[in-house]
């Protein structure tokens, strides 16, 4: 059997499954799904991790949220021989790994020696990839530039299956996913992508084949991904706040994929995390904050991520945010919703150099000293941008 943290390897698992089996086998499997279950809930309370009790109580919940994505990934995707992208990830409902606020992700699952079609009309994000999964390792990411262009005005490109003439780019047999990112700046002006996906010369199967085998494997790889899934965020996080407690780490290159550099905070009850960063030359770059298990905030009713379009910058050239569980009145806030132990993350598309932010706490009386120069904003004007935000995200998140 073959997983791992990243959801794509749960395909791996289900793929091995035979058309037979007995129900006993199900029963059993079902065992070792709750026995997954009662481990994952044990590393809520290992050694290292945030003891609060909103740490502990989001640490339970936070098995849920993971159960609900794991659950999509392996139950709610097409047949590969008959594929089609998802529906677009409601990030700030239900999310794994720090999905971005201003990324619209879609996902397809895909097969070996299939050659695959994907046309269209590409969006109006900065930074737009397809990155191709073998299980965990991504084998492929293509952008916009590597499709061809159709007599219609489509963009066009061909994956997988026997080499052939144009727009076309090989995948491994192995070959399991695919995940569109597409990253907005100004939410108002966004335009998603459409694009489809199609199998060429494969008859459709029927999808799914249902046997107890099946879903034994079905229930083999849930459980184990999701117990693996939160190890991998937790030994993160501890190790996280070892090295950089308040602070960030440097950033890290994705290739075509914005960098990262991640950020690990402790901000108490009137208190506020300040941090900052040299503005990025980049089409895109953003900052939120998350779980200590990795979980996007909801920034579509709260103010809790800002990007390159929405910040407001300082003269000398560096963007500053704060980030607290009150609103100070200063137009870079971050709202932390509650949570006093948790992670960040800033984004940077086509970084031209490596970045680490730095962090530090201080208490909410001493913002004005800290920050001067920061731009203020009153209650009527936090409202109406939480409110345009409302009515972007809503747009951006329909099909």
């Amino acid at each position: 059997m073959s997983i791992d943290w990243m959801f794509t390897t749960m395909e791996e698992v289900v793929r091995q499954a035979g058309d037979g089996g007995a129900p006993d086998e199900v029963r059993a499997a079902f065992g070792r799904f709750l026995g997954h279950l009662r481990a994952t809930a044990e590393l809520v309370e290992r050694d290292g991790m945030p003891g609060g009790p909103i740490d502990r109580a989001d640490g339970f919940r936070n098995v849920l949220y993971t159960l609900r994505f794991g659950l999509d990934r392996v139950l709610g995707e097409a047949s590969p021989c008959a594929p089609a992208f998802g529906q677009r990830w409601p990030a700030h409902l239900f999310d794994w790994g720090g999905g971005c606020p201003d990324s619209v992700y879609r996902t397809a699952t895909l097969t070996g020696g299939v050659t695959y079609r994907i046309s269209g009309q590409i969006g109006n994000a900065p930074d737009i990839t397809l990155q191709f999964f073998e299980g965990a390792p991504g084998c492929l990411t293509l952008q916009p530039s590597q499709f061809a262009r159709t007599a219609s005005g489509d963009s066009e490109v061909f994956v997988g299956g026997p080499a052939r003439d144009g727009a076309w780019f090989e995948l491994p047999d192995g070959v399991t996913n695919v995940l569109l990112r597409e990253f907005f700046a100004d939410w108002a002006t966004a335009e998603p992508s459409r694009l489809e996906i199609e199998a060429l010369g494969v008859a459709a199967d029927n999808w799914p084949i249902m046997s107890p085998d099946r879903v034994a494997h079905e229930l083999d790889a849930l459980g184990e991904w999701i117990h693996l899934s939160a190890k991998f965020w937790a030994d993160r996080l501890v190790a996280g706040f070892r090295g950089n407690p308040n602070g960030f780490t440097e950033s890290q290159g994705r290739g075509a994929i914005p960098a990262l550099a991640w950020g690990y905070f402790e901000v108490p009850p009137g208190h506020a995390w300040i941090m900052e960063m040299p503005v990025p030359d980049s089409p895109y770059w953003s900052v939120q904050p998350g779980t200590i298990w990795w979980r996007t905030l909801d920034y579509v009713n709260r103010h809790s991520s800002l990007n390159n379009a929405q910040a407001v910058l300082d003269d000398d050239g560096v963007f500053r945010a704060v980030f607290s569980h009150e609103d100070p009145g200063i137009a870079n806030w971050i709202d932390l919703q509650g949570i006093c132990n948790g992670a960040a993350l800033v984004r940077v598309a086509d970084a031209k150099e490596s970045f680490k932010p730095i962090g530090r706490v201080v208490a909410l009386e001493q913002l004005d000293r800290e920050l001067p120069l920061a731009a203020r904003i009153d209650p009527e004007g936090r409202e109406r941008r939480i409110r345009e935000r409302r009515h972007q995200m809503t747009r951006l998140l329909l099909p």
